[in-house]
């Protein structure tokens, strides 16, 4: 598919993939990155073990589900006296983002934390190629350029133009058989970062463009496929997650990403299915006549609810229909509950508001303040 872009490969023989960009490259030295477990027992092992053969490989899957910034500075250490001249990144978008960090911290031998943050973002700052390998489909980290991590608990973003993985391989077969709640936790992920992208402050025709096309891959998959019918589903997933990167790569998350975060480390949910908790209020809230706009870059109102309009248009919703009622019922037929089951107290919803991700907060087209956000922590 050209549309897809120089250097990405979608269902093609991963065999001959690997070693075109190994001679390509002239890559010798190979870092990869994997998960913990779930690579071990995967059918990708033996593809890429195969497939890199003749070259020199380091393997690293020692850390967190979350990329934590003590386990990258722990094994870029144990790395110090290698030298690589490429890293693969293959599993879901937290070994991806582990990868780019991990390519930051090794490329450019930073000690600290203030330092990996403030030069990380610079031009200073030296990449190795990267081959991202997606083994699920939701985050889209194949196609952005920046990652997240943490660091006391905290949440950060890292960006830089080179972050952006160089190659990638789209395999929707990769993806055969995750679990449904990871499945459904990855659909909301890539739909809410569509739909986020699409009102965005930072959207351009570009990156709706490609939020209105991973909308409609998304919209077309079935959650309830029978397994003879999976492998064509999980190519809507994979191809809907992808743009969904594509898009949020140019204009950034919003609203439902800045209080997902915080949601889901306090309760342990999956990332996807906190957004999806909070889309559905925020959505509501952005249709609310008496909104004000947060960016000059929004000329006018009309434009907004032009905006939110197409997205309607895009879900198959009517515009007197009952977004709250349609979105709920999507997160039923994925079997996600809407909510968290049981109410909040005041100081559990104040320790949510305070750890809100204000960059993204910022990238709404409409201000939310601390009272509207509790108010939708609260109905949650």
């Amino acid at each position: 598919m050209e549309e897809l872009g120089k250097n990405i490969f979608y269902k093609k023989d991963i065999h001959q993939c690997i070693s075109h960009i190994l001679r390509n490259g002239n890559f010798k030295k190979i870092l990869v990155i994997t998960g913990k477990d779930s690579f071990k027992r995967s059918k990708q092992k033996d593809v890429l073990l195969n497939s890199l053969a003749g070259t020199e490989q380091t393997y690293v899957n020692d850390f967190e589900n979350n990329p934590r910034f003590i386990d990258i500075k722990r094994i870029a250490g144990l790395l110090e006296d290698k030298k690589f001249d490429l890293v693969i990144g293959i599993g879901g978008g937290s070994v991806l983002d582990f990868a780019k960090c991990l390519n930051i911290f090794i490329s450019n031998h930073y000690k600290n934390f203030k330092d990996f943050v403030h030069l990380s973002n610079s031009n200073e700052c030296k990449l190795l190629p990267m081959l991202a390998i997606p083994t699920t489909a939701g985050t889209g980290s194949e196609a952005t350029h920046f990652a997240v991590m943490y660091y006391r608990n905290q949440k950060f973003s890292v960006s830089n133009k080179n972050l952006k993985p160089k190659y990638v391989i789209l395999e929707p077969s990769f993806t055969l058989g995750i679990s449904k709640y990871l499945t459904a936790s990855t659909f909301f992920d890539a739909l809410c970062q569509s739909i986020e992208s699409y009102w965005s402050v930072g959207a351009t025709q570009a990156s709706k463009k490609y939020a209105k096309k991973s909308i409609m891959y998304l919209m077309s998959f079935n959650p309830n496929f029978k397994s003879q019918n999976e492998l064509e589903e999980r190519e809507k997933l994979t191809l809907g997650a992808y743009f969904s990167g594509k898009a949020i790569n140019i204009s950034k998350t919003t609203a439902p990403h800045a209080l997902s975060y915080a949601l889901a480390s306090h309760f342990n949910i999956a990332h996807g299915h906190s957004v999806a908790i909070v889309l559905g209020h925020i959505f509501l809230l952005n249709e609310t006549e008496s909104i004000e706009l947060s960016s000059p870059r929004i000329i006018n109102f009309a434009r907004h609810k032009k905006n939110m309009s197409n997205i309607r248009r895009m879900l198959s919703i009517n515009k007197n229909d009952d977004f709250l009622s349609f979105w709920g019922n999507l997160m039923k037929a994925f079997q996600l509950r809407a909510g968290l089951g049981s109410k909040l107290s005041r100081n559990e919803i104040n320790a949510l508001v305070s750890n809100v991700n204000v960059e993204r907060l910022s990238n709404h087209p409409i201000l939310i303040s601390k009272k509207e956000i509790s108010k939708i922590y609260m109905k949650i």
